[in-house]
């Protein structure tokens, strides 16, 4: 098989890869916001004598910012691979531009490029100091904050504001 076809193949499969990263986010987000919201409502919906006051709105927020960290992680993984299609990409603009002999691009390797686009976590002050503002970016990524951020703001300030407190 020539080298375009296989550098193609992969090109699909890391594409395939990235998009179910989508979709579990989805699932993650999913999560984070039945057990969040879930935690809200049961807050108000318990009768007023048996309410337990701010307790489950403030589990919320625990609740929500564990899935939110899960997310950003999982967005960090999901970058982590679209460097390597750039890098097919590019291989495959070049062949169609130049002779396939100028242009040049190693096949199969998949877990080499994400190794290295990966912010690795390392104990050095220079490697901790690029892991975290990866991280950090990741974490303001609108993909990521939502719904997290909104369900952390809500049981902040329905706990704050609006308790659900028993009758006097």
């Amino acid at each position: 098989m020539d080298l375009a076809a296989e550098i193609s193949k992969e090109y699909f499969f890391v594409q395939q890869t990235i998009e179910s990263f989508n979709s579990q986010s989805m699932t993650i987000k999913g999560w984070s916001a039945t057990l969040a919201t879930a935690a809200i409502i049961a807050s108000y919906k318990i009768e007023p004598e048996k309410r337990p006051g701010r307790l489950p709105l403030f589990l919320a927020v625990p609740i929500a910012f564990a899935f939110y960290v899960t997310d950003a992680f999982w967005k960090l993984f999901q970058k982590a691979f679209e460097i390597r299609t750039l890098e097919i990409e590019n291989y495959l603009e070049c062949i169609t531009e130049k002779a396939e002999s100028e242009c040049s691009v190693v096949a199969l390797q998949i877990t080499t490029s994400w190794k290295a686009a990966y912010p690795s976590w390392s104990w050095s002050i220079e490697g901790a100091l690029k892991s975290t503002a990866a991280f950090a970016q990741a974490m303001v990524n609108p993909a990521v904050l939502l719904p997290h951020a909104v369900i952390i703001l809500v049981a902040v300030i329905a706990g704050l504001k609006f308790p659900p407190t028993p009758p006097a």
